[in-house]
């Protein structure tokens, strides 16, 4: 079956969200806020000793899992839209009523995998440190930092799709979540990856116009790797 373009996704998130940004954008802001007020209020609450290092390491666990479920919950909602759905506010906390450990262990699952792949530039930099004088060393610990990133970026390839499966297979087990998402991105790595870089352009407007221009720009790129995964799963033929 053919695939969408770039452009067709595009245009298909623009469709979408054309006369519908402030629902997107409100959720936006309100997700970004309550990520920042409480990791505001980790670091006014944590001592600063060593006792506190430890529980601060505790908190922020906590908050990236609070992020996590969040931005979860704002892909629902972006979904929902994208399927002609009621979206709401509500859909945000979604992640967080619908079986969150799936969620938790997901996130759990790609940070031990990506730290698993950090593992060859480990090694280089022990190499590097024990022979720092010999410029093999220098050259096989670049080596083996181009082997940990080219790692890393074919596991966010694999396991891109994972949060929005769980949305539609919340009953799934993990495993299983990221065995679809893995088998979903063969022959699709290359053309998420074009996606992705695709966004260059708009993302320095977004700086340049001080991050303002980032209110628009998040929901029309995250709104647009919803519709990837649609065409993913074969939901765009099925509309005709």
């Amino acid at each position: 079956m053919i695939k969408e373009t770039s452009n067709q996704l595009k245009a298909r998130a623009r469709g979408t969200l054309l006369g519908h940004y402030s629902l997107p954008i409100g959720a936006s802001i309100l997700t970004t806020a309550a990520i920042l007020v409480l990791e505001g209020l980790i670091s006014l609450v944590v001592p600063k000793n060593t006792t506190g290092i430890v529980i601060s390491y505790l908190t922020m666990l906590i908050a990236a899992i609070f992020s996590t479920l969040l931005q979860t919950g704002y892909e629902y909602l972006l979904l929902n839209m994208a399927r002609g759905k009621q979206a709401q506010l509500k859909d945000l906390i979604y992640p967080f009523q619908t079986m969150p450990d799936h969620v938790i262990l997901l996130a759990v699952r790609l940070f031990l995998l990506t730290l698993a792949c950090m593992l060859p530039f480990f090694g280089g930099s022990i190499i590097f440190a024990l022979f720092y004088q010999l410029l093999v060393s220098r050259i096989i610990m670049v080596l083996l930092l181009l082997v940990s990133l080219f790692l890393i970026l074919k596991l966010t390839l694999d396991y891109s799709q994972i949060f929005l499966l769980y949305l539609d297979n919340p009953y799934l087990s993990c495993k299983e979540i990221m065995q679809q998402s893995k088998e979903l991105m063969k022959g699709n790595r290359i053309r998420y990856f074009y996606l992705l870089i695709s966004f260059f352009g708009i993302s320095l407007l977004g700086v340049v116009s001080l991050g303002i221009g980032f209110l628009w720009i998040v929901p029309y790129m995250s709104m647009t790797e919803v519709e990837f995964y649609r065409d993913l799963i074969n939901e765009h033929s099925q509309e005709f």
